[in-house]
C-alpha cells in the first residue's frame, strides 16, 4: 500500500470523527516508511485528512519516536504554519519525541509559546506538556517551563489548571534533583 492509498483511508466525513486513523497507525507501525505519507497528509489541503494524519502519526510513534528522525524540520515548519487546532495539539505531542539541535529547540520553544495563547485548551495543555518534557531533557529550558506552568495554575480553564498541578510536581522533582546535585 503506497502513501496515496494510506491518505485515501483518512478521507471523508468531518472533523468530529477520527475515521480510520487507528487502522492507519497500525499500518504505519507495520511499515514505518509510511511515516512520510502521514506528514505529507498533514501538509495537505484537506482539513479532515490533516487531522487524521496527525492523529495516526501520534499513535504510530508513541513507542517508536525514532521513526520521526529526518522529519524534524518539516514538523517544526508545520507547527509554525498550521493553525488547525486538531493538528496543533498532535504536533505539540509529537514535539516531545523529536531529537532536536539547539537551534531547533529554540524554534520549538517559540512555537510552544505561541501555542500557549491558542484558543484551544487542548493545544495549550499539550504545549505545556511539551515544554515540561523539553525541560526534563535539557535543563536550559527549566526556568521557562517553570514560569509557564506556574502561570497556567491561574488559567481560566479547569483542565489547564489540573494539568499544570501535575506538571508542577514533575518540574519540582527536577528542581530538587538539580539542587541535590549542586549540593545546596
Amino acid at each position: 500500500m503506497d502513501g496515496s492509498q494510506i491518505l485515501q483511508m483518512l478521507e471523508g466525513g468531518d472533523r468530529r470523527s477520527v475515521g480510520r486513523a487507528a487502522e492507519v497507525a497500525e499500518l504505519v507501525k507495520a511499515d514505518p516508511v509510511r511515516v512520510g505519507a502521514l506528514i505529507a497528509g498533514m501538509e495537505g489541503d484537506d482539513p479532515v485528512v490533516r487531522m487524521r494524519a496527525a492523529d495516526a502519526l501520534e499513535k504510530a510513534t508513541r513507542e517508536r519516536p525514532e521513526w520521526l528522525a529526518g522529519y524534524e524540520e518539516r514538523l517544526l515548519s508545520l507547527m509554525a504554519a498550521q493553525p488547525q487546532q486538531e493538528v496543533a495539539w498532535h504536533l505539540a505531542q509529537l514535539a516531545g519525541r523529536l531529537e532536536l539541535t539547539d537551534a531547533q529547540q529554540a524554534r520549538l520553544v517559540e512555537r510552544l509559546e505561541a501555542y500557549l495563547n491558542h484558543k484551544s485548551r487542548i493545544v495549550r495543555v499539550h504545549a505545556l506538556e511539551a515544554l515540561t518534557g523539553l525541560a526534563e531533557r535539557d535543563e536550559r529550558w527549566l526556568p521557562q517551563a517553570w514560569k509557564r506552568v506556574n502561570e497556567g495554575l491561574d488559567a481560566d480553564s479547569p483542565a489547564v489548571r489540573a494539568r499544570c498541578r501535575k506538571l508542577v510536581r514533575r518540574l519540582s522533582r527536577l528542581l530538587e534533583r538539580e539542587e541535590g546535585e549542586d549540593g545546596t
